[in-house]
């Protein structure tokens, strides 16, 4: 008898023995794993960000090469205006000609619009045949020169002319009176294509694209092969961009989604020194990636391959191990371990299936549980004659709470409003369900309309004592709207149906105003119920 109980203490030591290195295989095929997704998945970042560096390189060179035409540009512009400037002060009735002159120099690649306006606004002469007599003095880039005494080249944002009824950019000088003062304004057009147009030479890709901005925030032009929603130019470019702050450097790079048609972007950008404009190059994110998105699916497939196959080779190899060493055993050890291998699946089993009725999240029942505890608890009501009711919950403004106190805090904010639900439908047989998102639904068996519209203010009135803030709420304050459905003893109704009902009351709360409960019973005319 002593030496019975002597085997049967030693024999489950054996077993552990037994799975000692089986496990040791297993852990070492783990670490494996482990090890190569490490391996791979740093290697992928890594591409990434190479990728994405050397594009911010590529657009800085590139920002740095218009930039140069830019100034270039600008300071030919200026050097005219000055010419002009004072041949207008000098010989006013050679303007025109000279105009002309400087044109024929420059050829047709500048094309050349220039007018004087007189110190009281009006158009007093130009080279546009034909031109009226127009008052242009409530302009911008006549008043900037009314206004300061200085002489510095202002250009303007794209306006629309009045007497070529196109968009150009304005560029202005201060022309000053005999006595000193204030004589006109020297202008000259040009239009914002000119720059496009070469910007346009220059491959940035199907989605990239090349910009001129002032730093008062417009656009002065813009060249992408894709076409934009609406024309861009004077359009203004967020604030908050980099290369509006004075203290940031006057090159560099940025990665953000276009204000112009959201296409999320790598940019790179110079300041000019010594005018208010700034050349901005961007190349589309989607396109820089391109490789690395090849790459990564290869990748990912390879090594999902090779796990698999370590895996499978770790597992046969562990099998195979024990397997020779349980040939040994005894046929009472074998029962033994096949006693306690079935215990164990079984509670495994239990868990799952407890596992598979739960929400991972909030802990309360799925929606798959829920469809089929609905059509259970239909049934019984049916047969023993007795009301159903169910709420159906939303919480109100919840994308606005996201948004602003970010997705985690929404979970937290989810496994509240669970936990508060839960505290309100107390009873046994009462189900909580996330029915989907921020949606929640109450089935509530032997509950009339009455019963059920308590436990719909028992809802309201712990959670407005959570007191949670949702400033995205006209209240400041996070609430919820319920729809709820009661099935009356008698007639048959269906899960879909009465869903679809509650559903249908959740919906006319959150029209009229959330906050609220709307409650009918099929068959009855609706009851209507506001939570504050």
């Amino acid at each position: 008898m002593g030496e019975r109980s002597e085997k049967k203490a030693t024999a489950p030591a054996a077993l552990r023995g037994h799975w000692r290195i089986p496990a040791a295989i297993l852990a070492v095929v783990t670490l494996m794993i482990g090890g190569l997704w490490t391996a791979l998945l740093h290697d992928l970042e890594r591409d990434r960000e190479a990728l994405t560096a050397s594009a911010g390189v590529d657009a800085l060179n590139l920002a740095r090469a218009f930039e140069e035409h830019v100034v270039r540009t600008v300071d030919d512009i200026d050097s005219i205006l000055l010419l002009l400037r004072h041949d207008w002060v000098k010989e006013p009735e050679r303007f025109a000609e000279r105009a002309a002159i400087m044109q024929t120099a420059l050829g047709r690649s500048l094309r050349l619009q220039v007018s004087i306006i007189d110190r009281d606004g009006h158009l007093t002469a130009s080279n546009i045949p034909d031109a009226e007599r127009l008052y242009l003095g409530d302009r911008p880039h006549f008043k900037v020169h009314q206004i300061d005494g200085g002489d510095a080249l202002y250009v303007s944002e794209p306006v629309l002319g009045r007497v070529t009824k196109r968009w150009t950019l304005q560029f202005t000088r201060r022309v000053p009176a005999p006595d000193g003062g204030f004589g006109g304004v020297i202008v000259l057009a040009l239009s914002p294509d000119y720059f496009a147009d070469f910007y346009k030479t220059i491959d940035v890709g199907h989605s990239g694209a090349v910009t001129l901005i002032g730093l008062d925030r417009v656009i002065r032009a813009r060249a992408s092969k894709l076409p934009a929603p609406e024309n861009p130019l004077g359009r203004l470019v967020p604030g908050e961009r980099p290369f509006f702050n004075p203290a940031a450097p006057a090159a560099g790079v940025y990665r953000a989604p276009s204000s112009v048609d959201n296409v999320q972007r790598i940019g790179a950008y110079r300041r000019l020194a010594n005018h208010p404009l700034v050349v901005l190059v961007v190349l589309a994110e989607s396109e820089v990636l391109a490789p690395y998105l090849e790459r990564r699916g290869t990748t990912l497939a390879v090594g999902a391959a090779v796990s698999a196959l370590l895996a499978l080779a770790g597992v046969l190899l562990a099998r195979s191990y024990h397997h020779n060493l349980a040939m040994r055993d005894t046929l009472a050890v074998k029962a033994d371990e096949l006693a306690a291998a079935g215990e164990r699946v079984q509670d495994a089993n239990r868990k799952l299936k407890e596992l598979a009725r739960l929400d991972p999240l909030l802990g309360i029942f799925n929606r798959r549980h829920f469809d089929e505890a609905l059509e259970v608890e239909l049934l019984r009501a049916r047969r023993a004659g007795t009301p159903t009711a169910l709420l159906m919950l939303d919480i109100d403004h919840f994308k606005a709470f996201n948004d602003t106190y970010g997705h985690q805090a929404g979970d937290e904010c989810l496994r509240r409003v669970a936990k508060a639900v839960c505290a309100a439908a107390r009873r046994p047989a009462d189900l909580v369900a996330r029915y989907g998102g921020e949606e929640i639904a109450v089935v509530l068996p032997d509950t009339g309309a009455e019963g059920a519209a308590d436990v719909a203010e028992r809802i309201h009135t712990t959670l407005a004592s959570l007191g949670i803030s949702n400033v995205g709420a006209a209240s400041g304050r996070l609430t919820v709207s319920i729809g709820v459905a009661v099935a009356p003893p008698g007639p048959e109704v269906t899960a879909a149906h009465l869903i679809a009902t509650a559903d249908r009351m959740l919906y006319e709360v959150k029209r009229t105003g959330r906050n609220g409960t709307r409650l009918t019973s099929l068959g009855y005319a609706a009851d209507v119920m506001a939570a504050s």
